[in-house]
């Protein structure tokens, strides 16, 4: 399957698409105890909100994740560390348990590549397709349909959940052609 085709693939099954530059917490390459992918936490409490209750101490969810990319699946945690409500530091939701050195989101190798994230709900269960682009020529064809993504500043794609609103993710573009009004 190529980029193009995952695209197409994604906007007719709806859901909800992050666009992100991977960072060396997201990796593992920082030495954290806590690698995986950083997820805002105003998008992980919309597309599952169990996770945002706050009394419990890092709830998490169990999801499905499926590399389009690359051959790999594995059964993540999605979890919102929330000490921070009691007295420590963490207050951010993360993607883990992607398996170690196996998965390719965990290679220290892959900081600062793009990396797409599709959530559906499927039967009662969090599913997540991902595209890795390994090569400039992925990421171009990516960035071609959702604009630059720069480091620190994930974008963000809602087909399925309309008038997602967040001042932390900067919202995807439906189509790389300007509107009269933007030119």
């Amino acid at each position: 399957m190529s980029v193009s085709e995952w695209i197409n693939q994604v906007v007719q099954g709806g859901g909800l698409v992050l666009v992100k530059r991977l960072s060396a917490n997201d990796t593992g390459a920082s030495g954290g105890h806590q690698a995986g992918p950083y997820i805002p936490k105003r998008i992980a409490f919309r597309i599952a909100p169990a996770l945002s209750d706050s009394e419990a101490e890092n709830p998490r969810l169990l999801v499905t994740v499926a590399s389009a990319s690359h051959d790999h699946v594995a059964t993540c945690n999605l979890i919102w560390y929330n000490n921070a409500a009691r007295g420590g530091t963490r207050d951010e939701v993360r993607l883990t348990g992607f398996g170690g050195a196996s998965s390719p989101i965990l290679d220290p190798e892959m900081t600062g590549a793009l990396l797409a994230m599709s959530f559906r709900w499927i039967e009662n269960r969090l599913d997540c397709s991902y595209w890795l682009c390994e090569s400039q020529v992925h990421a171009e064809v990516l960035e071609r349909f959702v604009d630059p993504v720069e480091p620190g500043l994930p974008r963000l794609w809602d087909s399925g959940l309309r008038g997602l609103s967040t001042s932390d993710v900067l919202p995807l573009r439906g189509t790389h052609w300007l509107a009269p009004a933007e030119v």
